[in-house]
């Protein structure tokens, strides 16, 4: 096989120019003209600088840096330099060039070799713009978070998370997770990550792994409700909690525990009927006096107020059983309304008679006014009617 120098230079993967001292292309390879656009015939005789123009905002003397450069072949810095070339389209695209010189048949030329490098720094920047995008976001989260590399130490330590545990993130990078985690929890903890990690699964939600225990600086212990994911770097995994303090929600959690355990101690033990409506009238509760009031064997749970035989009148007198529908009806329109109504109705349940009740629908209110609940009470005042 017979290949001649020329052929390899013209073959030669890397675009390659040789270059006069003065700086005149005497030959251009085709990579050289696949990149520039220019044919060989259009830049030989031109000067490097036809490829590699000045702008007000750059002046670099491309043909200096390519003599220095020359001169000193093993220089790191000097071997490889980021310049910007115009195409013969007239766009402009970032190079990678390094240079050396040699000599043939007493001549000193310049040759240099360079490629296309604009893909890779989009790329670059995309991805520095997107980790810086991305890291900005997760700083100013309300969730604390927090990421570990392989070994759960931690790289990443965002505001909130030093806002709850009490440190910066500069004092953390580098430890073990196992820091902000009470003694008590850090050989499970440890044994999660493990297993974790050995799983299929790319991450686990908040609910799905419980809550969890945190330690701040001052000792304290806090509850978090946690997701964590696992992203694979280098072959490496690498991971990030997100954490979400729980503990206003577990105050008022308990509050409203505290809150249900004083209303049924009240309500189920209260010596007047009770029941507890919603907005639509429905009744939800019913207590125990009010059972025995009505001679009730078990709640009318579900049934609208005015549903209830024995509230709405006499079942055979039509026009008076409608007139107590529509009584029933109003007082829990005047209830929805934010207002109390009471009046006075007859109760259906006994052999001898009608009972006379005090009968009263009371809103119970929220912060800002309006009714949540409806609470009807009745008060037997037959007895008292006939005094």
């Amino acid at each position: 096989m017979n290949i001649t120098s020329d052929e390899l230079f013209l073959s030669h993967p890397e675009a390659t120019l040789i270059l006069q001292p003065e700086g005149t292309i005497v030959a251009a390879n085709r990579e050289a003209e696949r990149i520039t656009g220019f044919s060989t015939n259009e830049v030989i005789g031109e000067n490097v600088s036809f490829l590699l123009p000045s702008r007000d905002d750059r002046r670099v003397n491309v043909l200096s840096w390519f003599k220095r450069w020359s001169e000193e072949p093993d220089h790191d810095q000097s071997r490889f330099l980021d310049l910007i070339a115009e195409s013969k389209g007239g766009e402009e695209y970032a190079i990678n060039a390094r240079v050396s010189k040699f000599e043939s048949d007493g001549s000193a030329y310049m040759i240099v070799g360079f490629r296309n490098v604009s893909p890779t720094q989009k790329e670059r920047r995309e991805a520095h713009d997107a980790t810086l995008w991305a890291r900005r976001t997760l700083q100013i989260s309300e969730d604390a978070i927090i990421s570990l590399d392989a070994d759960q130490a931690i790289t990443f330590f965002n505001v909130s998370a030093e806002q709850l545990f009490g440190y910066r993130e500069e004092e953390l990078l580098g430890q073990s997770i196992e820091r902000l985690l009470p003694e008590r929890y850090r050989h499970n903890h440890s044994n999660q990550i493990s297993e974790f990690r050995r799983s299929k699964q790319p991450s686990r939600l908040m609910g799905d792994r419980g809550e969890i225990i945190g330690l701040t600086r001052d000792g304290e212990e806090i509850p978090f409700e946690a997701s964590i994911t696992m992203l694979h770097i280098g072959g490496q995994p690498s991971y990030t909690a997100y954490l979400r303090d729980i503990r206003a929600r577990k105050r008022t959690l308990q509050m409203l525990e505290e809150s249900e355990d004083r209303f049924r101690a009240i309500f189920d033990n209260a010596h007047q009927a009770m029941a507890l409506l919603d907005l639509h009238g429905n009744i939800i509760e019913f207590n125990a006096s009010a059972l025995t009031l009505t001679e009730s064997d078990a709640p009318p749970i579900g049934l609208k107020l005015w549903e209830v035989s024995w509230l709405s009148g006499d079942q055979e007198d039509e026009v008076g059983r409608q007139e107590g529908i529509a009584r029933l009806k109003t007082a829990v329109q005047i209830g929805v309304a934010g207002n109390k109504s009471q009046y006075v109705l007859n109760l259906n349940t006994h052999e001898d008679g009608a009972r006379i009740i005090d009968f009263s629908i009371t809103p119970a209110l929220d912060e800002d006014g309006h009714a949540r609940y409806l609470v009807a009470e009745g008060r037997d005042v037959t007895n008292l009617e006939h005094l």
